[in-house]
């Protein structure tokens, strides 16, 4: 049985590394962070909202508004804080209760007074019977096993409105070898398996392990059809080890 707990290793890296957690690179270090960096740091979500606006005003709408946000996986308010520039309300969740206290600090010193931070579960029990035009979750499914991620994934779909849209990204294939593949089976299993490895890489002995999942795209595209979803585009990444897939859908909208 693996020894991975996805929300005790996020909530690890919201105590101790809050913005390599969300970015990995090595200048988000809590120990390297200074305000330039933080500020290359949120100029990413700002480049990123661009981006989605752009892919669904040229693939299905060019008039197309989000006045309403929801972001499944929120960490410090990267993308939270990038969307509130352009809508009236934006809804943040995260398991880390740290993360969630930064994303707050942020938000206020960038004086948006449109943007929310609650817990979350796996029932977005904090957005219980709430919809939005657009709800958001960007490199964050890949670190929860898929069995949870299903299920979350579908809950997400619940809350687009009817003809709203979605922008869900999962991981789907891992490129590791052979080798890579072999150590990864017991670096899941062994702390001190994981622990040397961190080591090799440099890191910390006891730095949390972010677990990358393949997702099979058959169970998910059944889910967002499900969802009420007859039209959707995709973007493929590369994320090094891992290949994963950015969908842009949208719901149809109720019938009269």
């Amino acid at each position: 049985m693996s020894i991975t707990d996805s929300d005790k290793a996020w909530k690890k890296f919201g105590e101790t590394d809050a913005y390599f957690g969300v970015l990995t690179h090595e200048k988000f270090r809590d120990k390297n962070l200074n305000e330039e960096h933080k500020r290359e740091f949120f100029e990413t979500g700002i480049k990123y909202t661009r981006r989605i606006y752009r892919h669904f005003r040229k693939q299905f709408n060019p008039d197309v508004e989000f006045k309403s946000v929801l972001d499944f996986g929120c960490g410090t308010g990267r993308l939270v804080l990038g969307f509130a520039h352009g809508s009236e309300r934006v809804v943040g969740l995260d398991i880390s209760e740290k993360m969630l206290e930064e994303a707050e600090k942020n938000a206020k010193e960038q004086n948006l007074s449109n943007v929310e931070f609650h817990l979350s579960d796996d029932q977005l029990s904090a957005v219980k019977g709430q919809q939005f035009d657009l709800v958001n979750t960007y490199i964050v499914l890949q670190h929860i096993n898929p069995e949870r991620g299903m299920g979350i994934i579908s809950e997400l779909m619940d809350r687009i409105k009817p003809g709203g849209y979605g922008v869900i990204h999962v991981t789907y294939s891992t490129q590791k070898g052979r080798l890579g593949k072999f150590l990864n089976y017991f670096r899941f299993r062994y702390p001190i398996v994981h622990g040397v490895m961190n080591l090799m890489d440099k890191r910390k002995f006891n730095e949390p392990l972010m677990q990358m999942n393949e997702y099979d795209m058959s169970k998910v595209f059944e889910i967002i059809y499900k969802a009420g979803v007859r039209e959707s585009y995709l973007q493929y990444e590369d994320h090094g080890s891992v290949l994963g897939v950015t969908i842009y859908l949208q719901k149809q909208a109720e019938q009269s």
